[in-house]
């Protein structure tokens, strides 16, 4: 049960640090947005539902780490294909 606890708080403490980050990137000089409490909110929930879920499964970061590389190129692949033809199909005016 402590390590239940221990990954709500990790995953908890990484959401905060991804939102303070996400935050921080946003920042462009003069022009800054402001802090969107409700985002930092939700990046919190959902990191610290991950860290305790994955603790109370026993899956290890590093099988985390893997299937989210894998899962990112092949969204990133299919992402990036159906724009090049849907933006080639709008260059011959077929869309």
């Amino acid at each position: 049960m402590i390590e239940i606890i221990k990954g709500f708080l990790i995953g908890a403490a990484t959401g905060a640090g991804l939102a303070i980050l996400g935050y921080a990137k946003a920042y462009k000089g003069e022009k800054k947005e402001d802090l969107q409490w409700e985002k930092m909110v939700y990046s919190v929930i959902v990191a610290a539902i991950v860290g305790g879920v994955s603790e109370a499964l026993h899956i290890s970061p590093e099988s985390v780490e893997l299937k989210m590389a894998e899962y990112g190129i092949i969204s990133y692949a299919l992402e990036s294909g159906a724009k090049a033809i849907v933006r080639f199909a709008k260059s011959k005016g077929w869309i």
